[in-house]
């Protein structure tokens, strides 16, 4: 029984969270209402090895947009907060540009977190929205991955 339990929690650990809803994320956001769902489990940077999708939302380069990711599932240590960064970078996840930073906090998974960021002025036809979820908990993944394909016009 002892083995059972401690295959669930590694289990549990193996699959860090975080979910990209507006602009929906690459791919699907199947049971992202469910804490530990393998859509929001990319592990692998830039993002998650989700071939680029065409951009479905254009937005103006230079302008102030709100977006929002969710926390699907929390690795929070208070010994070792970590922070999610919110990124704007191009198709193959180069050079990528922070525009929000927010450290995490004891938030309970599938809270949802709105942040406001200026996008960069120049235009381009592809880049990719990234949201980063660094957990620095020792017992946890480091690093989370979700990409949106965007339009700066």
């Amino acid at each position: 029984m002892l083995r059972l339990v401690v295959c669930l929690l590694v289990f549990g650990f193996a699959h860090a969270h975080v979910c990209l809803i507006n602009p929906h994320q690459r791919g699907t956001m199947k049971d992202i209402n469910s804490p530990g769902t393998s859509d929001c489990a990319l592990m692998h940077g830039p993002c998650g090895h989700r071939p680029p999708e065409h951009p479905a939302v254009t937005y103006k380069a230079g302008a102030t947009y709100r977006f929002t990711f969710q926390k699907n599932l929390d690795h929070f240590d208070k010994d070792h907060p970590g922070y999610f960064n919110v990124n704007i970078t191009d198709t193959r996840g180069d050079h990528p540009i922070t525009l929000k930073r927010i450290t995490d906090t004891s938030a309970p998974s599938l809270t949802l977190y709105t942040v406001e960021v200026k996008l960069p002025n120049k235009p381009s036809p592809h880049a990719v929205l990234q949201v980063e979820y660094y957990t620095d908990n020792p017992h946890a993944p480091p690093t989370f991955f979700q990409c949106a394909d965007i339009t700066l016009g």
